[in-house]
């Protein structure tokens, strides 16, 4: 089964800041068909950065070729953070690895200072591994709504639905989370079903 999220998340994109960045993964992992020799459950292939709606329409096609070469799925982190802020946090990393005599680990500072720093907003995400259940997808959309109505002062962004290979992935704002917990656990969902810093499924 093939996932292709690519337009779709186009319009998720929010580049309103003018020092906003995302970031794209490159996954290969054990599970999928074809990878079952893999000695590790997943391996990071390569991070791609998002400074632009062009730098994502450049990218997809190197990403799509990395996912069909390297039997890999393409996954965006929701929650982009500042480019000038992930400069900053590098500078520091670089001075302490020269301070250290630590020459051989640069290639990989840029990537460590990105997943240092803060967001410049929050997204949550709720996973959902149901692909035929309707009457679930919209309880679910409705208690989503209901807990921002209840505790938000204001309406905050609308729900985004992204497919996932085993069904869904349901990105919102994060509003009184105990409430929101609370009524999930009512449909068998955990507090580990809640992504906070999660990623989903561009491509596979």
């Amino acid at each position: 089964m093939k996932v292709n999220n690519i337009e779709f998340l186009h319009n998720f994109l929010d580049f309103t800041n003018e020092h906003t960045c995302y970031r794209i993964q490159i996954i290969k992992r054990r599970k999928d068909a074809g990878n079952e020799e893999m000695k590790t459950g997943e391996k990071l292939i390569r991070f791609y950065y998002i400074f632009s709606m062009a730098d994502y329409d450049k990218l997809i096609g190197k990403i799509i070729d990395q996912c069909e070469t390297k039997n890999a799925r393409a996954y965006l982190e929701i929650n982009p953070k500042s480019y000038v802020a992930v400069a900053k946090k590098l500078m520091v990393i670089l001075a302490q690895y020269a301070e250290q005599n630590n020459y051989r680990t640069y290639e990989g500072a840029y990537h460590k200072a990105y997943g240092q720093c803060n967001s410049l907003f929050k997204k949550f995400i709720l996973d959902v591994d149901e692909l035929n259940n309707e009457k679930l997808r919209l309880d679910l959309i409705q208690i989503l709504y209901d807990n921002r109505k209840l505790y938000c002062k204001n309406e905050g962004s609308a729900l985004i639905i992204n497919n996932t290979l085993n069904g869904y992935h349901i990105i919102f704002d994060p509003v009184r989370m105990d409430k929101l917990y609370d009524s999930l656990r009512e449909f068998g969902f955990n507090d580990k079903d809640v992504k906070k810093n999660g990623m989903t499924l561009l491509y596979f």
